[in-house]
């Protein structure tokens, strides 16, 4: 039997994939993600 196991991270540290990977390795619904889902929260990422 095979079974695929896969995680999905849903607040990603925009952070260190901006000093450690390459331009667009996240997109903008990521980047987007406490606007779009969570409002009430002060978005960490927002420069």
């Amino acid at each position: 039997m095979f079974l695929r196991f896969m995680v999905q991270a849903h607040h990603a540290d925009l952070d260190f994939y901006d000093e450690f990977y390459p331009e667009g390795a996240y997109t903008e619904n990521h980047k987007d993600h406490f606007k779009l889902w969570h409002p009430e929260i002060p978005d960490p990422f927002e420069k």
